[in-house]
């Protein structure tokens, strides 16, 4: 695991620079409507190649590797209990 200090100085420190960025979507249901909510992390890296690429951590997922945001997972049991 990456120290804080690490971390912190991936934010700040001008010598890394962007990689690229990881991309997740969620599936969620509001009544009458679906929407994908997108989370975009930025991927850092230093490029003399000192230390290994750096990415922002994932919000807290109700069910892990399942793209079903806590609403529509929400809606399901609901819709199921009726």
């Amino acid at each position: 695991m990456m120290s804080r200090k690490l971390i912190a100085s991936a934010l700040v420190a001008p010598r890394w620079w962007r990689q690229g960025q990881e991309v997740s979507e969620q599936i969620d249901i509001v009544p009458m409507q679906v929407r994908v909510i997108r989370n975009i992390r930025k991927r850092y890296g230093c490029p003399a190649s000192v230390h290994a690429p750096v990415t922002a951590a994932l919000p807290p997922q109700p069910l892990p590797k399942s793209n079903a945001s806590a609403d529509f997972l929400a809606m399901l049991l609901a819709a199921r209990v009726r």
